[in-house]
Formats: structure tokens, sequence, C-alpha cells
């Protein structure tokens, strides 16, 4: 498969269809493999805010597939500020356990605790930003 063809796949992922995750672990990888690229990032993110209530993993093969694309911070932000979701959460909870400047550090924050009462947000994203953000504001 090349990048176009796994981004089709990636847009017919439906999880109320038996095989899905087979597929999608199959189709990150894939991607992984050639390459995630700045596209193929925002199809991932799409899939997420599609179905948001959908358990995709912990992290994940989505959220692995986003973290190798060099540019997946840019993504994540544009992502989170649209529809806040679990696995969005998480990955914000991941960045803001690298080691930054005060300043990035506190941009972070700033977008978890704006997910804390998104509009689009589910309850869960929402729990889920909380305890983030409580967590990382002991550390």
């Amino acid at each position: 498969m090349n990048i176009a063809q796994i981004i089709d796949a990636i847009n017919g992922i439906d999880p109320n269809k038996s095989n899905w995750e087979n597929e999608l672990f199959d189709l990150c990888q894939q991607a992984r493999t050639l390459g995630v690229t700045e596209l193929t990032a925002a199809v991932l993110f799409q899939l997420l805010e599609r179905y948001p209530d959908t358990y995709f993993g912990n992290p994940g093969p989505i959220v692995h597939a986003l973290e190798s694309f060099a540019d997946f911070q840019t993504g994540l932000v544009a992502s989170v500020k649209r529809q806040p979701v679990p696995s969005t959460m998480g990955m914000l909870n991941r960045v803001l356990n690298l080691k930054m400047p005060e300043a990035l550090r506190k941009q972070w924050l700033d977008l978890l605790e704006e997910s804390t009462h998104h509009p689009t947000a589910s309850k869960t994203a929402k729990d889920n930003a909380k305890g983030f953000l409580e967590y990382q504001l002991c550390h």
C-alpha cells in the first residue's frame, strides 16, 4: 500500500464493524513504515474526533503513529482546539512529561485547562483533562 491508499483505508475505519482494531493497527504500522505525513496525521486526528467515545488503546497504534511524525504537536493543538477526546488528552499529558522551557509548558497547560470545559469535549475527555492537569500541576 502507498500513503494515499493507507489514508483512504483509515478514512474507511468504522469501530462499529468487526475486526477494525486489527485493520487500524496494520494501517498505522504501514504508515509508520512509509513515514507518517502531515496528511496522514490529519486523517488520524480526524478519526479520533469522529469517534470520540471509542477506545483506541492507551496509548494505542494511532498515538504511536502520530508521535512518529516530527510535527505531530501542531496537529495535536489543532485537534484539541476542535474537539478534545480522551486519546488527545493522553497525548497532551505525554507532551507535558517532556522537559521544556516554562513558557512552552504553560502553553500546553493552558490548552489542557481549556479542554476541561471545551463545549465539544465529552465528559470522559473533560475528566481526563482534569486528572492530567492536576497531575501536571503537582509535578
